[in-house]
């Protein structure tokens, strides 16, 4: 059995389901009432990032992306020329 991944997102039960049909990862999904009236927790076999991608999409309307380094800069000067995360271009 595979790992069930969770995550909340801040959307009405009914926006995120119908959401899910049409951008979501392409696997089967339970959705239920967040606790507290947060949103709708999804649990999913799909993996923790195809996940957060669906939750930038509803949430923010966009796939932020950042062009540091994922192991981290080893000095100063290396981040200096970075830029703020920006969404990513559609792909006609």
């Amino acid at each position: 059995m595979a790992d069930i991944a969770a995550i909340t997102i801040r959307r009405p039960r009914h926006e995120v389901e119908q959401r899910w049909g049409i951008e979501g990862p392409g696997e089967p999904a339970a959705f239920a009432d967040a606790p507290g009236d947060q949103g709708t927790e999804v649990r999913s076999e799909c993996s923790m990032a195809d996940l957060r991608r669906f939750k930038q999409v509803l949430e923010t309307g966009s796939i932020v992306v950042s062009d540091a380094r994922p192991e981290g800069a080893r000095d100063l000067s290396e981040s200096m020329g970075q830029r703020p995360g920006q969404p990513m271009e559609e792909v006609a």
